[in-house]
């Protein structure tokens, strides 16, 4: 039996489609994307993006207050140790009972920045005093050095007020609040000038709001 060569098909004016092209489909005649297939894939990217775009704030913030929350840490630490060098009875005066903190924290007229009992700390930990200190030795940036503001609260079950006069040891609890102060951002030359966080109008019904401010509570003590 004789066959015929492979070429011979060339012999058709018409060859079959099966033999010379691949099988189409409907996409694969298109020349490009049409302009309603840009427009959606141009607005599923701009949500995607919006949405990355509005994760960088709280994200930032978030990384903030914890370098914030670090230097509290610092700042405790600061605190104790200033306090191991006063008198015994010098640190017990700066103590606050737990009724007096309850009052000052209910009182919306409550001003810490006057407070002659509250200690604070500026952001890099490097100096400490009472926020009523007006020197420009110890503030040499005026309130823009207040940034941490601290409480000292007795521990009224370990170190009850009548048995300060004996008592080997003196126990508390560190309330430590920030921002205190902020800078105000006005021109140069007012480098001292800054904003107190919480004060509204002195007029208002709330004149002092500290509830935005973060908090941190640690345990402390002294020794006689």
């Amino acid at each position: 039996m004789a066959f015929e060569p492979l070429l011979a098909v060339s012999r058709y004016r018409h060859p079959p489609s099966w033999i010379f092209y691949p099988a189409r489909t409907a996409h694969s005649l298109k020349e490009g994307f049409s302009l309603f297939e840009v427009a959606v894939a141009v607005g599923i990217f701009a949500i995607g993006v919006v949405g990355v775009i509005a994760l960088i704030s709280p994200v930032s913030r978030a990384v903030a207050i914890n370098a914030e929350a670090e230097s509290a840490v610092r700042a405790a630490d600061v605190m104790l140790t200033y306090l191991r060098t006063q008198p015994f009875a010098a640190v017990a005066g700066f103590l606050k009972s737990a009724e007096q903190f309850d009052q000052d924290n209910r009182n919306f007229h409550y001003n810490p920045a006057t407070d002659g009992r509250v200690f604070a700390v500026s952001p890099t930990c490097d100096k400490l005093a009472l926020v009523t200190e007006t020197s420009v030795t110890v503030w040499p940036n005026g309130d823009r050095d207040k940034f941490y503001e601290i409480t000292l609260i007795r521990n009224e079950v370990l170190s009850p007020a009548a048995d300060d006069a004996s008592a080997p040891v003196l126990a508390f609890i560190l309330r430590i609040r920030w921002p205190l102060f902020l800078p105000a951002g006005l021109p140069a030359g007012l480098h001292s000038r800054a904003t107190q966080v919480g004060a509204t109008d002195s007029n208002a019904t709330v004149p002092f709001d500290h509830g935005q401010k973060e908090m941190l509570f640690c345990a402390g003590s002294i020794r006689r």
